[in-house]
C-alpha cells in the first residue's frame, strides 16, 4: 500500500534553499548534489514503509500520526 508524501511550503522552501544552495557553493561539487539526490530518494521511500520511521514529538498534539526522517550521520543529521 502506497501513502501519500505531503511537503509543506516550509520543507519544498527549505529542500529549494538547499539545492540553491549546492548550485553556488562550488566546493560542493558532485558529492553536495549525490547527498541531494540521496535526500530526495530516502524521502520518496516513505511512501511504501513510513513505519520504519519512528513518531515525531509533536505527533502527541496532533490529530494525525507524524513521524519523522533523519538523514545524515553525526553531526550533521537533519531532520
Amino acid at each position: 500500500m502506497a501513502f501519500e508524501i505531503e511537503y509543506t511550503a516550509e520543507a519544498e522552501n527549505d529542500l529549494d534553499g538547499i539545492l540553491t544552495w549546492l548550485l553556488q557553493e562550488r566546493q560542493a561539487g558532485e558529492t553536495g548534489l549525490r547527498w541531494y539526490q540521496g535526500l530526495r530518494d530516502k524521502i520518496s521511500t516513505l511512501s511504501e514503509l513510513p513505519q520504519r520511521c519512528g513518531r515525531a514529538p509533536e505527533s502527541k498534539s496532533l490529530p494525525f500520526e507524524m513521524r519523522q526522517l533523519l538523514y545524515g550521520r553525526k553531526p550533521r543529521v537533519y531532520r
